[in-house]
């Protein structure tokens, strides 16, 4: 069907809220690849049964909101390389603490038996070096992401397994974007 906006329509209570959409999916997480993909994978995690207030962009500046957590997704690509088979994964995970720890823990466990090297990434929405902690990965983004209009905590990760951090060319660079409350990362890696 292709991409749509989602607009406000996660938030408890928005006036604009059209039920109809509600019941479908607005968003999630994708992954594209100009090398041949072998193999994809995918997982669903439940949403957090409970709400929390969050700060979300709005004009003329961001507001405090009570948002609903939402069910989450994982997807895994094993890729074909100069060099051998690798794969790659991204993840959204729940904002509401110790689900979102969980999630994590899941997500390395589902990952396990796919080939090395690996590179994780995503909105984990876990602070700085939380992330490489709980799965054992090594971390290669140790700045701010969150929130994108001044960000102070670093949500959105890279982590890497099986793969020297060497293989990284350059340094990992925060992007802030307008259509985000999360700033994009991105690393050039040597697989």
């Amino acid at each position: 069907n292709g991409w749509i906006e989602a607009g406000d329509h996660h938030i408890h209570g928005s006036a604009d809220c059209d039920q109809n959409l509600v019941q479908q999916p607005l968003y999630g997480v994708g992954l594209a690849s100009r090398r041949p993909v072998q193999s994809w994978r995918t997982i669903r995690f439940d949403a957090a049964p409970m709400s929390l207030p969050l700060l979300v962009p709005s004009q003329p500046r961001p507001r405090l909101v009570k948002v609903a957590d939402e069910p989450r997704s994982a997807i895994a690509a094993v890729i074909e390389g100069d060099a051998g088979v690798f794969t790659v994964a991204t993840a959204h995970l729940s904002f509401v603490p110790g689900f979102n720890i969980r999630q994590l823990r899941q997500l390395r466990n589902w990952l396990a038996d796919l080939p090395r090297p690996l590179v994780l990434m995503g909105d984990f929405n876990l602070p700085g070096a939380l992330p490489a902690r709980i799965t054992g990965y090594t971390s290669l983004v140790k700045q701010p992401t969150y929130p994108s209009m001044r960000p102070t905590a670093q949500l959105d990760h890279i982590l890497i397994d099986g793969l020297s951090h060497t293989a990284m060319r350059g340094s990992a660079t925060v992007h802030r974007l307008s259509v985000s409350d999360h700033a994009a990362v991105s690393v050039d890696l040597d697989l």
